[in-house]
């Protein structure tokens, strides 16, 4: 008696191939994804930072009844106080997007500066008053755009907003 041979293929059938490349396109766009909302957490983790630091410093000024200064280095992608300095994250920069107005609280105008203190620095008085100003942090790979910001007031407080097509108040 014959032996019968079955032959065995080794090519992808039509099925397997559209299953494969259905798989490999949602893990493209879930890496995208992640990577989209990690660089944006990032964005606004800066910003809260930096809140965290001047809310620190207005309160320590209040304390030693001495002025405290945070001083920003807008081309060293920087800020400084009290002898020590942070860097921005990378990607991140002083900066904003071409069609964002500002500031924040009433956009009026074009913003042709990323930090409008005074001198680049946010001076904090024991009153527990700041002058008044704004700094922009823009991701540009995102197009997304933050802002830290003190209005007049005699009462000095920090708000943070976050551009989504208009400025948004952060909680």
């Amino acid at each position: 008696m014959g032996k019968i041979r079955h032959k065995t293929q080794a090519a992808f059938t039509l099925v397997e191939l559209m299953v494969s490349l259905a798989l490999f396109s949602i893990l493209i766009v879930l890496a995208i994804t992640n990577t989209s909302f990690m660089q944006q957490s990032l964005v606004h983790s800066e910003i809260d930072k930096l809140y965290t630091i001047a809310h620190y410093l207005q309160r320590r000024a209040q304390l030693t009844h001495k002025d405290q200064v945070l001083q920003f280095d807008r081309y060293g992608r920087s800020y400084s106080f009290n002898g020590r300095k942070e860097l921005l994250a990378k990607g991140i920069e002083f900066g904003t997007l071409a069609t964002i107005k500002g500031p924040p609280s009433t956009p009026t105008h074009e913003i042709t500066n990323p930090i409008t203190f005074n001198g680049e620095r946010i001076t904090f008085k024991p009153q527990g008053i700041m002058q008044p100003g704004t700094v922009y942090f823009v991701h540009k790979e995102l197009n997304c755009a933050y802002a830290l910001s003190c209005a007049v007031a005699q009462v000095s407080f920090l708000r943070k907003y976050r551009y989504d097509k208009r400025w948004l108040l952060m909680e």
